[in-house]
């Protein structure tokens, strides 16, 4: 698989699991499913796959939280 066709939109993402795209929309309002791409308009095969396996995983309060970095900006010497 390449690249590009590893991140698909929501009704190529809707199709690629079964669903009709206005199914697909309500059911994105129930699950946290990742959005990726710069607009957030894509949706990964790997996070489709999972979820279509586990669904349960992508409630809200399910995934795990990130990890946020201390504040702050250090510099780097050269």
């Amino acid at each position: 698989m390449d690249a590009t066709s590893r991140y698909l939109s929501l009704a190529d993402a809707a199709t690629f699991c079964g669903y009709r795209p206005g199914y697909f929309s309500k059911l994105l309002r129930r699950y946290a499913l990742p959005r990726k791409g710069p607009g957030g308009n894509r949706f990964d095969v790997l996070d489709l796959e999972h979820f279509m396996s586990d669904p349960d995983a992508f409630k809200p309060g399910s995934m795990p939280k990130r990890q946020h970095r201390a504040g702050g900006f250090t510099p780097v010497t050269i």
